[in-house]
């Protein structure tokens, strides 16, 4: 008979670091492309710790594939990511750059495995993909459209890639308090 092994101790990878900065604006992931072999959550994971830190998170679900639509939407829905710290993968930023660099009060970081100009960018470690992911890109790649490296979506975080991305975080917060 098999039975669950249940541990008690926390996941030191990921425990709450004290005196962490937090940000005035709210941290808003945009969600990078999807399909049916991929349609989950991808920051489901490090929103619910920058939560645990006490960042303000939010996720900004797009439509799955078209890029005319989810131009639509974050046009319809500009007030809600107005004012923010905006977040996404690589593709993301290159289908909604031209939408995304009107907006006033707003920092963007793009989560790239390559140098982003012009933006914060974010560089994580490289983390391997799940089967579903490996299906993911190729369906994608047979109907022409672009997917993100598996390590730009922050799963499977090592504790060098959390931490750096948490410094990243704790200076988002220090552009807020150097505004006054």
């Amino acid at each position: 008979m098999l039975t669950p092994v249940i541990s008690n101790e926390p996941d030191l990878r990921f425990a709450l670091r004290p005196n962490c900065l937090i940000t005035r604006r709210p941290l808003v992931f945009l969600t990078p492309p999807r399909s049916l072999f991929y349609y989950k959550n991808s920051w489901a994971e490090i929103s619910h710790i920058l939560y645990e830190h006490g960042y303000k998170v939010e996720i900004f679900q797009l439509p799955y594939q078209n890029i005319n639509e989810q131009k639509k939407v974050l046009k319809n829905d500009k007030i809600r990511i107005q004012n923010a710290h905006l977040l996404m993968d690589s593709v993301t930023f290159e289908n909604l750059k031209t939408e995304l660099t009107v907006l006033t009060d707003s920092t963007i970081t793009v989560i790239s495995t390559v140098d982003i100009q012009n933006v914060f960018y974010f560089k994580p470690q490289f983390s391997k993909s799940t089967l579903n992911y490996f299906l993911h890109r190729i369906w994608c790649k047979i109907w022409g459209l672009k997917t993100p490296d598996f390590s730009e979506l922050l799963i499977r975080n090592t504790e060098k890639n959390w931490h750096s991305f948490l410094d990243h975080c704790v200076h988002l917060a220090e552009i807020d308090y150097s505004k006054d």
